[in-house]
């Protein structure tokens, strides 16, 4: 190695660092069941942007699985949510998952004074239990912030979809079987679902290797191999594009449109383009930005500079306050 090449500074592969953040076009929550036993009660809630790549690293097959399911396989995958517009909202999703009892969008509240009373779903027994994650994934679906998302519900487990099915009727009292028994929920009453939250049944699992999938199926590439990640079909869908075509249609027809944050006028071109590029392969959002005449002027006047790092400083670990992006709910 030359001397040149020793000097050299390391070249980080910090997600803070500009041009290394990506936008991924799929990223889900998903929910485990140990198989170790026939009637084990282990789950795992966990996010991913491949589930046929991550049920095979939890089981063994592939390096970088979690740490709490080395033991208990093998793993089976239930279903997963997935329609989340960014990263981060996955990720808030899946811890409000994995602890209901802490999480703000799951308290309940007396009707008259407004008081808080405490979690919905506390910290017992049964908190690993598949019906109360399923009971948790449909009160978060069933309440905002998540509410008014268009989010999708795969279910790769007949038995799970029945059991999602009982509670988005607002069901439940004990069944004749012995799980369904377990969808006691002590003074919970689940609300109905919005329209925007769709579900479906894979009977082919998420590597489609059970050889049970119908042609029907939605999402997926063939009767046989795994889901499609990259899910064009449900994020080109009316519930998705279609929502910002509505928001194009309203501005052309009135001629503004104002932004319920900022009260500014809603430019056009930044609201569609950009989340095009976007999911056309743009690896940030001033990148896509970019691609739009004029865009990226009118946002340098509308937003305080911000204060970039560099090798150095991420390296030295400094403590660097960060000016937050005003354009990244797009």
């Amino acid at each position: 190695m030359s001397d040149q090449e020793s000097t050299e500074p390391r070249k980080s592969t910090s997600t803070l660092l500009d041009g290394n953040h990506t936008f991924p076009p799929f990223y889900a929550c998903y929910l485990l069941r140990s198989k170790a036993t026939a009637h084990s009660n282990r789950t795992y809630v966990g996010s991913t942007p491949n589930p046929p790549r991550r049920i095979r690293q939890h089981n063994g097959e592939l390096k970088q699985g979690a740490w709490k399911t080395s033991k208990h396989r093998p793993w089976e995958m239930q279903m997963i949510v997935y329609g989340f517009p960014s990263k981060l909202t996955a990720l808030q999703f899946e811890w409000a998952w994995q602890k209901p009892e802490l999480s703000r969008h799951l308290r309940e509240y007396d009707t008259q004074t407004g008081e808080d009373i405490g979690p919905i779903f506390s910290k017992d027994a049964k908190r690993n239990w598949v019906e109360r994650k399923l009971a948790v994934a449909h009160a978060l679906l069933s309440r905002p912030p998540f509410k008014r998302l268009p989010l999708h519900l795969r279910f790769f487990v007949p038995e799970v979809h029945d059991l999602f099915q009982t509670l988005e009727q607002g069901d439940t009292r004990p069944g004749s079987s012995r799980r369904t028994k377990k969808t006691i929920i002590n003074n919970w009453v689940p609300l109905p679902l919005p329209a925007t939250v769709t579900s479906s049944l894979d009977l082919g699992g998420v590597s489609g290797s059970t050889g049970a999938r119908r042609r029907s199926t939605q999402g997926v590439q063939g009767r046989e191999g795994p889901m499609d990640v990259n899910d064009t079909d449900f994020r080109r869908s009316e519930n998705v594009w279609g929502k910002w075509k509505a928001i194009q249609d309203r501005i052309q027809e009135k001629g503004y449109m104002k932004c319920q944050k900022c009260n500014q006028n809603v430019i056009q071109e930044d609201l569609v383009l950009a989340v095009e590029a976007r999911w056309n392969g743009a690896r940030s959002f001033e990148r896509a930005t970019l691609a739009l005449k004029g865009s990226n002027e009118r946002r340098k006047k509308r937003s305080r500079p911000q204060r970039r790092l560099n090798a150095e400083d991420v390296v030295k670990k400094k403590t660097i306050h960060l000016t937050p992006r005003m354009n990244t709910a797009l």
